[in-house]
């Protein structure tokens, strides 16, 4: 393998911590449902179609007030 100079080492090294920073950043904070909408809206459509029991009925009523 040839032989690099220092200074192009250090420098490659210093923009490849640079770059994995960045991309950890990205991947930490990257939100992939909030490029879909709002992931809260309409959550509770899945009870619908299905018998709630009263507690169940209770929560998705507040569901629904809170969302309007």
């Amino acid at each position: 393998m040839a032989q690099l100079r220092p200074s192009v080492l250090y420098t490659l090294l210093i923009l490849g911590g640079i770059l994995s920073g960045l991309m950890l950043i990205y991947g930490l904070f990257n939100d992939s449902e909030k490029f879909e909408g709002n992931r809260y809206e309409n959550s509770y459509v899945e009870f619908d179609g299905r018998q709630l029991t009263q507690k169940e009925q209770r929560a998705v009523t507040v569901l629904k007030k809170g969302l309007s």
